[in-house]
Formats: C-alpha cells, sequence, structure tokens
C-alpha cells in the first residue's frame, strides 16, 4: 500500500490502496452495493446500514463519533463514486478498481472531506484526526481484501 494524503485549505484527501486476488467482476459488485459494506468497513465505522442507493455510518474518531451519509452518485466504468456528508460538511468516497488480470485487481479508495474553519479544528484535524480516519481506511482496505478473496467461496 502507497499511502497518500493531503490538506488544502479545508478540504482533506486521504488515499490508500491495495492489491486483491479476485477478479474485476466481484470486486465492482461488492463496491456497487453498499449491502456488503457492513461486511468489510473496518471496525471504527459503527452501525453501518447500506442500501441501492448508498449507506451510512458512524466514524468513532476519539473524542468523538462523526456521522457518513454517501449516496450513490456518477462514476465511470471502473470507479465508483459515494457523496455526500461527513457530519454535515461535504464528504467524497470514491473507489477506483484496475484489472491487473482476470483474477487480480488493485483497489484505491479516496476519502475526501472538508474540515470546519479556524485554527483549532485545523491543529486537531492535523495532529489527531487524520491519523485515526487514516487507519480507519487501512482497515477496510484489509478486510475488503479478505473478503472479496472468500467473496465466491462463501457465495456457493
Amino acid at each position: 500500500m502507497k499511502p497518500s494524503s493531503h490538506v488544502t485549505g479545508n478540504i482533506c484527501i486521504l488515499r490508500e490502496d491495495i492489491h486483491v486476488h479476485t477478479g474485476f467482476p466481484t470486486a465492482f459488485r461488492v463496491l456497487t452495493n453498499p449491502e456488503y459494506f457492513q461486511d468489510f468497513l473496518g471496525p471504527q465505522f459503527e452501525n453501518v446500514q447500506g442500501n441501492v442507493d448508498g449507506f451510512s455510518s458512524g466514524l468513532r474518531l476519539p473524542l468523538k463519533k462523526e456521522i457518513l451519509d454517501m449516496a450513490r452518485s456518477g462514476g465511470e466504468a471502473d470507479t465508483i463514486h459515494y457523496q455526500g456528508e461527513l457530519d454535515s460538511k461535504c464528504a467524497e468516497m470514491i473507489w477506483k478498481i484496475n484489472p491487473e488480470t482476470s483474477t487480480e485487481v488493485h483497489i484505491t479508495v479516496e476519502l475526501k472531506y472538508s474540515t470546519a474553519p479556524g485554527i483549532f479544528n485545523k491543529f486537531a484535524e492535523s495532529t489527531i484526526f487524520k491519523a485515526h480516519r487514516l487507519q480507519s481506511i487501512r482497515d477496510s482496505l484489509w478486510l475488503l481484501k479478505q473478503y472479496l478473496e472468500n467473496f465466491d467461496n462463501d457465495k456457493l
């Protein structure tokens, strides 16, 4: 995994990726159906509720819990977009699936979100919350990898 993150103004972008031994159709099926999200989102995501239109969840961070409410939006053939709110501020979660072979894919997830203005909020985001958000993405990708690599076996 190659981590990437940066903050521009009050917009933060966190990006992680992982190699998965599964075919593109399986990865696409899972990531376009938020009903599956409760099976692989990391333990920091609480009360995950997915439906055909999107998903919602609590995101447990130190000192607070944020609400993530996302709806499916546009995308390309290999990219799935979810757009909505993270604690009443705009957010976007983007899953990109790059097929490497017929049985292997590379998945990248990107979380873009805005933070509250102010020096205290910017400081808290950069020193406390960003690391925990990044860890929640890493945990989710690792669980997604395990889930996808066993998906077809579990559905037989």
